[in-house]
């Protein structure tokens, strides 16, 4: 995966740290991305760990999107900036090593998280019952550490490899993957590792869609449905034990409903945010991959589209923690009380003479 975002690489060699630095366009929206990323996604993860009542089995699955975001943002951004402050790579090698494990192996690992998310609907829309009595927060730890498993599997040989015999000296052309000593396994690993999850979430969504719709009508018409008494008499002596009865389920059917309901508007939002950001940003990176193994020329058209996906890849981790903010009311409780309780000193303060 080019996943480098902003990255500059020169001709200089890893010297001395350089003297002057220059504020440009790539390192100035590197900080912006870093600190936004930063920020909102340790916030929202701080939330959902330290809350009881926010750690579920489904939101295990936002607490490793959440963590990997932060991950990612710390191993990217920082040697990032420095290179475009500096115009070229002066950090040392293991630095480079972490840059390109965090691109090539994180950012697999982070889409995968978006599709647990979209397996997670699947099994709760076509397999309720079986979801209702398996799923549980050790259930959806164990999916999720096998998930992160499956990730290195895949896309940590290509990176083994170039560590040990390809890897060119951090500097002399920036830090990168050297692809080109591994072209196949380079275009399988992009199409695999990242290409099929933004497949997955996107194709998945339609069926998602029509069983969550069928199954809210489903609900409705049981919850608008009365009993036919056969004659009066019947009706009057079991009219209240029917009363007490019927309440009861509706009740347990609006609860089952709002906690359906959050899961879907989540993957909802994130399947929108992923065909904006995700998919134009990996179909460049995936023609950039065929352009650097000689299967095509570079065009104008792809050099457009790599403006696009560079301002548009990053704008995904910013999005996560805000789409579980919007659709997780239990979540918005907890950081309005924050906010509220830290408010108050400061109210407090304005308002002393």
């Amino acid at each position: 995966m080019n996943a480098t975002l902003n990255n500059i690489t020169t001709n200089a060699s890893v010297a001395a740290v350089p003297s002057t630095a220059d504020w440009n366009y790539p390192a100035v929206s590197s900080l912006i991305w870093f600190i936004l990323q930063l920020v909102l996604n340790v916030s929202m993860l701080l939330f959902l760990v330290r809350h009881k009542t926010l750690r579920t089995g489904f939101n295990v699955y936002l607490i490793g999107l959440l963590s990997t975001n932060v991950f990612f943002a710390v191993g990217v951004y920082p040697s990032e900036i420095l290179e475009a402050l500096y115009g070229r790579w002066w950090m040392p090698r293991g630095t480079c090593s972490l840059f390109i494990y965090c691109i090539w192996v994180m950012a697999g690992v982070a889409m995968h998280m978006h599709v647990l998310i979209t397996v997670n609907r699947l099994w709760a829309l076509t397999f309720p019952l079986s979801y209702r009595n398996r799923h549980n927060t050790k259930v959806a730890c164990l999916l999720a550490v096998g998930m992160v498993a499956y990730v290195h599997i895949v896309c940590f040989p290509i990176f083994l490899i170039d560590e040990l015999y390809y890897r060119p000296a951090p500097g002399e052309f920036g830090c990168y993957l050297n692809a080109a000593e591994q072209t196949v396994y380079a275009l399988a690993t992009d199409m695999v590792a990242f290409n099929l999850p933004v497949v997955i979430v996107l194709f998945s969504y339609p069926y998602i869609l029509y069983k969550f719709l069928r199954r809210r009508r489903a609900r409705t018409a049981a919850s608008t449905a009365s009993p036919m008494p056969i004659d009066g008499s019947h009706n009057q002596a079991n009219s209240n034990k029917i009363a007490p009865a019927s309440s009861q389920p509706t009740t347990a059917t609006s609860h089952k409903n709002d906690g359906s309901v959050r899961p879907f508007l989540i993957l909802t939002l994130l399947t929108c945010s992923i065909a904006i950001c995700w998919a134009p940003a990996q179909l460049y990176f995936t023609l950039d991959g065929f352009m650097e193994a000689g299967f095509m020329s570079v065009s104008s058209s792809l050099i457009q589209l790599k403006k696009a996906a560079l301002f548009l890849y990053p704008m995904q981790a910013i999005l996560d923690p805000i789409v579980f903010a919007l659709s997780l009311s239990n979540l918005r409780s907890v950081i309005l009380k924050w906010w509220d309780k830290s408010a108050a000193p400061r109210g407090r303060a304005l308002m002393a003479p």
